[in-house]
């Protein structure tokens, strides 16, 4: 799959790489460490994607995951519905309050990942307050990245999973509504024109 195949509202997921301290807890606790979704592209060909990150929502070049390959994801029925969840998504990106939920990460994901992964050898003092935690979540305006794709999606009529608790891009994955349509290589150089530069 290249660049120009995306429509807008389709998922990318990524998975974890080899980068960071924490990087070997990342690929024992999940499939996916991050996720965005394809807005469109600019006049010139350059695709553009809308991410929660640490500066909070924005818009950004695809490209600067060059190097990565991630899983691309299309709703499944509803031809509109990813223009209507990728529309969403801007208006968050221009939305002043939209950052990134880093209190998100102790107070919901980390609950959450602790019970899926360690369930069954955790006391039962343990599981219930890491239970009590992470189904405490409710919908605010910060966002991890998986809250940003739920939320666009929520907001384009179509839910991808109840959201008792945080959605993380394992959920986004597991979605009944988006369906596998390739994976991609992001690779600038096959981008550029004859000659090499943009």
């Amino acid at each position: 799959m290249n660049p120009q195949e995306l429509k807008p509202g389709d998922v990318l997921l990524f998975r974890p790489d080899g980068k960071g301290p924490y990087s070997w807890l990342m690929r024992r606790l999940v499939d996916y460490s991050h996720v965005a979704i394809y807005w469109t592209e600019t006049s010139r060909g350059l695709p553009l994607i809308i991410e929660s990150i640490g500066r909070g929502v924005l818009i950004r070049s695809l490209y600067w995951y060059t190097g990565k390959r991630v899983k691309v994801m299309r709703a499944r029925q509803d031809t509109g519905l990813g223009e209507r969840a990728a529309k969403t998504a801007e208006r968050l990106a221009d939305h002043p309050a939209s950052w990134y939920g880093y209190w998100d990460i102790p107070r919901y994901v980390l609950p959450k990942l602790l019970l899926a992964k360690l369930n069954t050898w955790l006391p039962l003092r343990f599981k219930l307050p890491l239970w009590l935690m992470a189904h405490t979540y409710r919908r605010n305006h910060i966002y991890i990245c998986s809250e940003l794709v739920a939320m666009a999606y929520s907001g384009a009529g179509c839910p991808l999973m109840t959201e008792k608790t945080i959605p993380l891009p394992d959920d986004v994955a597991k979605s009944e509504q988006l369906a596998h349509v390739g994976d991609l290589e992001i690779d600038l150089t096959s981008s550029l024109p004859p000659g090499g530069s943009p």
